[in-house]
């Protein structure tokens, strides 16, 4: 998934100034991923393992399935 703007200079992460969540929906699943700007850093596109990672990487982001709590205000 790409969680990156383009424009006619590249690719360019978002910042938190710009915005605040990253949401993904995996349809098939009815499973959303709710991901804090802060927490991409400088990564311009990620991957989620909805059903298991697979791999010997990946799954950092999978503390973000249905993190609705996260949209709570303090």
């Amino acid at each position: 998934m790409i969680v990156a703007r383009t424009s006619s200079k590249g690719i360019t992460p978002y910042s938190p100034d710009e915005i605040d969540f990253v949401a993904a929906f995996i349809a098939p699943l009815d499973m959303w991923y709710l991901i804090p700007v802060v927490a991409l850093g400088k990564r311009h596109s990620i991957r989620v393992y909805p059903l298991g990672k697979g791999q010997s990487f990946g799954g950092l982001f999978e503390q973000y399935r249905e993190a609705w709590h996260l949209l709570k205000e303090e």
